[in-house]
């Protein structure tokens, strides 16, 4: 039996293909993303994608076991109804998954709907995605500044492990210091590793394997995650070092309100850890990981984040990238 992974957004169509090997539990798998246009609002449209990508494959539509899955829609895709993804992140508890796309903010510790209108600007904004769904969010300093804005809420979440997909973070044109500015403007108080999914393949991963019958006759396994970053983030003092051999190294001062941003130069960290303690963030150590893409203290208050309205908390992040502080040198 092949399976077909559907996932629909506001503005995208994802597709996961699983081809079942002849006389295996081992899979093949093709993964195809497309823009959701305006004009695709009924499952007859979505179908005949769908179709014609399977004609590539020399496979039909009743060579696969269908699985949709949706933000928003409640339609039937090939007599099939749509699940939403809300209701399947309900039931997974490994790690804290967020998804954020135009009109929905999900995740698996809580699922609400974004507080949009703000302002007539606003207004015109969420119009103008609506209509305009296709494109995708380029990561400008406008839209950087509405969507943090729009959020009116931080998380702290329960789990060390936080991935996160959606428009903004799997896009691959905006800048990774713009998707880091928004993970602070969403996560507070806590120590965390942060991830992203990029190629959004967790929801139709997701959807298949609350098959009971799919485990047994096929091997389905996580999809892996863009390392991004650790992220140590407390309004109070906390105590922060890395090790080297042993050895302790300087300790790390930020200030109040503000933010450090450290990386390493090394491809492979030569026995370095992180050290770290504080009534917000816990108390622990780790080996640095040189997949991530570096360490940011934060220790702004939520305060000082809304009362400037995400500009001065750009300002902040964008300038402790580039002062291009490397740990592994120290």
């Amino acid at each position: 039996m092949n399976l077909l992974g559907i996932f629909v957004t506001s503005n995208k169509l994802f597709l996961r293909f699983f081809l079942k090997k002849e006389n295996s539990t081992e899979t093949q798998n093709y993964n195809f993303e497309f823009p959701y246009y305006p004009s695709i609002n009924n499952p007859k449209d979505i179908e005949m994608v769908v179709r014609s990508y399977i004609k590539k494959l020399n496979l039909t539509i009743s060579d696969f076991k269908i699985f949709p899955m949706s933000t928003i829609y409640s339609f039937e895709v090939f007599g099939v109804k749509n699940k939403f993804l809300s209701n399947c992140l309900r039931n997974f508890d490994d790690f804290l998954y967020i998804y954020f796309d135009n009109f929905v903010f999900y995740s698996t510790e809580s699922v609400s709907g974004m507080s949009f209108g703000l302002s007539k600007r606003s207004d015109n904004f969420v119009s103008n995605r609506s209509h305009f769904s296709a494109q995708n969010f380029l990561g400008d300093l406008e839209e950087t500044l509405f969507l943090s804005k729009s959020i009116d809420f931080v998380y702290r979440p329960s789990k060390t492990k936080v991935v996160l997909a959606g428009d903004y973070f799997s896009n691959s044109k905006v800048q990774y210091e713009l998707k880091l500015n928004l993970v602070l403007e969403l996560i507070e108080k806590g120590f965390y590793e942060i991830y992203l999914d990029e190629e959004v393949l967790f929801p139709n991963y997701l959807n298949l394997i609350q098959e009971d019958t799919l485990t047994k006759t096929h091997e389905i396994k996580c999809p892996g995650f863009f390392k991004f970053f650790y992220l140590l983030s407390s309004e109070k003092d906390m105590d922060v070092f890395f090790k080297r051999s042993g050895q302790k190294l300087l300790p790390l001062e930020v200030k109040k309100n503000e933010v450090s941003f450290l990386h390493s130069t090394y491809e492979k960290n030569p026995s370095i850890q992180l050290i770290y303690k504080g009534s917000e963030i816990g108390k622990g150590q780790l080996d640095i990981e040189s997949e991530f893409k570096g360490v940011l203290i934060d220790k702004r208050s939520y305060k000082f984040k809304k009362d400037f309205l995400a500009l001065e908390s750009l300002r902040k992040v964008i300038d402790s990238i580039q002062k291009n502080y490397d740990y592994s040198s120290l």
